[in-house]
């Protein structure tokens, strides 16, 4: 979990590709719920290379921090741990 913290820090590249098993994590959901909202449009930054998924870091970041992340408790949850991850001690 430690890395896909440091995946969401502004800090972090912006080409760094998360795969879809890492957006899976930062989303709390399963890795087809993910993958399907990649294929419904539903995420931002998703493109395939080859057979696989691959999505920006950059995008995701933004998308979570945007307002127009649909409200669900998943969501609540997420925007609530990218707040404490940057108002802990050594937090960007």
């Amino acid at each position: 979990m430690r890395r896909l913290v440091t995946i969401l820090d502004d800090s972090v590249s912006d080409h760094y590709m998360l795969t879809v098993p890492d957006l899976a994590a930062i989303l709390n959901v399963d890795v087809s719920k993910a993958r399907s909202m990649l294929a419904e449009g539903k995420i931002p930054g998703g493109m395939h290379v080859g057979k696989l998924w691959r999505v920006s870091a950059r995008a995701v970041r933004e998308w979570i921090n945007s307002e127009t992340l649909p409200k669900n408790p998943t969501v609540a949850n997420i925007r609530a741990a990218a707040r404490n991850r940057r108002n802990a001690p050594g937090g960007s």
